[in-house]
């Protein structure tokens, strides 16, 4: 061997030494510990003694019915001789209009709404307040009063926490959001871009009080939010005002709202995000029946408190340890007799309802996406060198509910895209189908395959009647000029596709539109009218399904419905000519 090849190969062999060295150091960081954000005091809880129902996890009543409200005491606490009941309308022309009511009985017994192992497990106060037949169907604040033996007295409030609905409840519709994203402006990252559109100055999520207002305008029966709503990974302690713009966003929804937490939710941002959802929204795993259709909610984010902090590492890359999906507690994920904790209650929830017609599931991530693969609960490479991610475990245990319980139908978020497959049950009796959608933020703009949208679902008799837009997997835009199964501008995007507005200064002239490329059944055209106008007001483009009058004031409020059709020259997109409806109160005779 010559000189010089020996000297190429001693180069050689220092560079490799070298080079597993900084792999080795880098990957010590990487997967390190090192670098966590720090973890502060929880802030003061919002869920404090009326534990159910609440703002995430709402009581769904008709006219005349009874509720059954929880209420936590404290230990040493009286036991209450009274119990009374304020329910206001969330409406601001109805809030004069609010019921006092007076418990019809209390027993303390074991939470019915919240598992096992969940923050508010240990014996409760069941209240039951039979409700008015003549209550307006609308969605109400909560605030429970009860006055102990010793006559002190004390009450707590949750907002948005009561619907009172007269819809059918075997023929209703709902809205699926996912991915909201609330966050602070400039967290743009590598590996984690953000983009600003829709972001205030001060941070407040402009793009979602957009959404919230077309989806008050279509008036679903109730909406549910498939996780992450929130960012919460760039800088220390954004979890908190992120988590605050969210909230106080939340009361701008005049329907009620069922949430399930997502991985950016649940980090430990300075403070820990799972115990701020369970202190301020509700349980992070429940359920909850709409006739004789039940709802499966679950915590597919369910790694232990070390995973789910955030780390700063070097100043260099921010990230949290784990963020792809995990249902912790099965021993053998094929062999639902052997799961254990959340897995065991989902399992055991399920059987309890096999005779309902149609069973949904709730969850972040989706176990089945792409083509049976699990991705949402897989590592992700990064520079084609490190792994990063989770891979969690439960997912197979998850399908195999799922495929055991007859589920038709499983929502989820997470990968910020629009995906439909079917899975056929094990004893092949039907399937389930998965249903994976697009993020209700810009996610890092730019141009995409996705686009801000939601998903709208109707339900009758048990079946599902309508889950995707315009094709076989398509989520419903937020805004003209997106293009299902095409490119979107998301940068370009600023004219919702549904929009309502007074014309011309006149209170009895409406003006609705829609770039939609098919037809919408709006039911949330609310106006205030003159009382003159009659105990049932005529009306032009758009029909008249409830009168109530204003408490107080010489108006009346006036909810319409119309069904606005499909927009010209859209067949793919929202880009057409919008269709118009325009909506006036007709002048008296």
């Amino acid at each position: 061997m010559n000189a010089h090849l020996k000297v190429a190969l001693k180069a050689v062999g220092i560079f490799v030494l070298i080079a597993i060295f900084i792999y080795s150091v880098i990957g010590v960081v990487v997967y390190s510990s090192i670098g966590r954000f720090p973890v502060t005091p929880l802030p003061g809880a919002l869920i404090d003694e009326l534990v159910w129902p609440t703002i995430g996890y709402p009581a769904l009543v008709a006219p005349g019915a009874t509720l059954e409200a929880e209420v936590e005491l404290a230990d040493g606490e009286h036991a209450p001789s009274v119990w009374t009941a304020l329910i206001t309308p969330v409406r601001e022309a109805l809030k004069p209009l609010t019921y006092r009511l007076t418990a019809a009985g209390a027993r303390l017994a074991r939470s019915a709404r919240w598992p096992r192992g969940t923050a508010h497990d240990d014996p409760v106060w069941h209240v039951t307040f039979d409700l008015p037949a003549d209550l307006v169907p609308e969605l109400y604040d909560l605030s429970v009063e009860w006055t102990g033996a010793d006559g002190k007295s004390d009450s707590d409030a949750q907002p948005h926490a009561l619907s009172v609905t007269d819809t059918d409840p075997e023929s209703f519709r709902f809205i699926t959001l996912a991915d909201v994203h609330v966050h602070q402006p400039d967290v743009s990252a590598p590996k984690a871009a953000r983009s600003d559109k829709g972001i205030s100055p001060d941070g407040t999520p402009v793009f979602f009080e957009k959404a919230i207002d077309q989806v008050n305008l279509v008036r679903p029966d109730f909406v549910v939010i498939l996780g992450d709503c929130v960012l919460a990974q760039k800088y220390a302690g954004e979890y908190a005002p992120e988590f605050e713009q969210f909230y106080r966003a939340l009361g701008r929804f005049t329907v009620p709202v069922f949430m399930v937490p997502g991985n950016h939710d649940c980090y430990v941002n300075g403070v820990d995000g799972a115990r701020v959802w369970e202190r301020t929204l509700g349980p992070l795993h429940y359920s909850f029946d709409v006739g004789s259709t039940h709802f499966t909610a679950m915590n597919t984010n369910d790694w232990p408190l070390e995973d789910r902090i955030v780390m700063n590492k070097l100043g260099l890359a921010v990230y949290p340890r784990k963020w792809q999906g995990q249902v912790r507690g099965a021993l053998n994920e094929y062999d639902p007799g052997t799961y254990r904790g959340q897995l065991a209650w989902a399992r055991d929830d399920l059987a309890a309802h096999s005779g309902s017609r149609l069973r949904v599931m709730l969850m972040h991530h989706d176990p089945f996406m792409f083509d049976g693969k699990g991705t949402p609960y897989r590592n992700e490479r990064f520079y084609g060198l490190y792994s990063l991610g989770g891979d969690g475990v439960g997912r197979i245990a998850v399908r195999e509910l799922a495929s055991r319980q007859h589920v038709g139908l499983v929502l989820d978020g997470h990968m910020h895209r629009d995906y439909l497959a079917s899975v056929s049950y094990a004893d092949r009796s039907g399937a389930t189908t998965y249903a994976c959608q697009n993020a209700v933020s810009f996610d890092e703009g730019g141009v995409s395959t996705s686009y801000p949208g939601y998903r709208l679902i109707d339900v009758d008799g048990g079946r599902l009647m309508r889950l995707t837009y315009l094709n076989d997997r398509s989520s419903i835009p937020f805004y003209k000029g997106s293009a299902p199964e095409g490119q979107t501008d998301r940068d370009s995007l600023e004219t919702p596709a549904l929009a309502t507005e007074g014309v011309l200064n006149t209170p009895s002239l409406w003006r609705v539109t829609s770039y939609l490329a098919e037809p919408i059944l709006l039911r949330g055209v609310v106006i205030a009218i003159p009382v003159e106008a009659g105990p049932e007001p005529g009306i032009s483009g758009a029909g008249v399904y409830r009168v109530v009058p204003i408490p107080g004031g010489t108006n009346e409020l006036v909810y319409m419905e119309t069904l606005m059709p499909a927009a010209q020259g859209s067949e793919s997109s929202t880009s057409g000519t919008p269709a118009v409806q325009n909506i006036e109160v007709l002048p008296l005779r």
